[in-house]
């Protein structure tokens, strides 16, 4: 009876992935805009269980901390595919950044008591999109060659950092931290990212 319960629930309220899989077309990769759809399903999944029932509060704030850690995997998701999509079409260089170190320090000369020469070897790590590649790197990628605004950057990194409070550790209090207008915020600045992500992919398309 509670099974058929469920299913009834699910049948009616959460539409199937295949259906979900319209709103994100632009994703060409299949297995990675299924995912998406899969996560975006789950999402509807736990809004729907919040308005439709009664729950104590500890179990809605799991449910709030699931819907923010998976809007940001399809945030991440997404800005990735992009990014990916601009470097494969030769539009921006796949390099994030490139960092300068100083290893091998020797001292060749004292000055005096506070102040040496010292002779060291420079050299430069250059950091590649990747499939592991962090979210805040891609966000900082994503500005730094236009495929984010000033603004969404910022709502993507509020995004990313809303995923990272989600440990017990660093919690400072009870845990009851994200509350439903955190979430819809969420949401808000998610399909700002998403509709933006599919006008760039649509304006390389064009540009191929």
């Amino acid at each position: 009876m509670v099974e058929e319960k469920i299913n009834k629930f699910i049948s009616e309220k959460v539409p199937a992935v295949e259906a979900l899989e319209g709103r994100f077309l632009f994703i060409e990769n299949d297995t990675l805009r299924s995912n998406i759809s899969i996560a975006f399903q789950y999402i509807i999944f736990l809004i729907t269980l919040d308005e439709e029932t009664e729950l104590q509060g500890p179990i809605t704030y799991s449910i709030y901390k699931d819907i923010i850690v998976h809007t940001a995997t399809i945030i991440e998701s997404c800005l990735h595919y992009c990014l990916n999509e601009y470097v494969k079409a030769g539009k921006i260089d796949s390099v994030i950044e490139t960092k300068i170190e100083y290893k091998n320090p020797k001292q060749i000369y004292k000055i005096d008591a506070k102040n040496s020469l010292y002779l060291c070897m420079k050299g430069e790590t250059i950091l590649e999109l990747k499939n592991i590649t962090e979210f805040f790197k891609l966000n900082r990628m994503a500005k730094k060659n236009g495929i984010l605004t000033d603004e969404l950057f910022v709502d993507a990194d509020k995004i990313r950092e809303d995923r990272n409070k989600i440990h017990l550790s660093e919690l400072n209090s009870n845990d009851n931290y994200f509350t439903k207008n955190d979430v819809e915020e969420t949401f808000n600045r998610a399909r700002n990212i998403i509709e933006h992500i599919e006008k760039k992919i649509s304006e390389l398309k064009l540009l191929n």
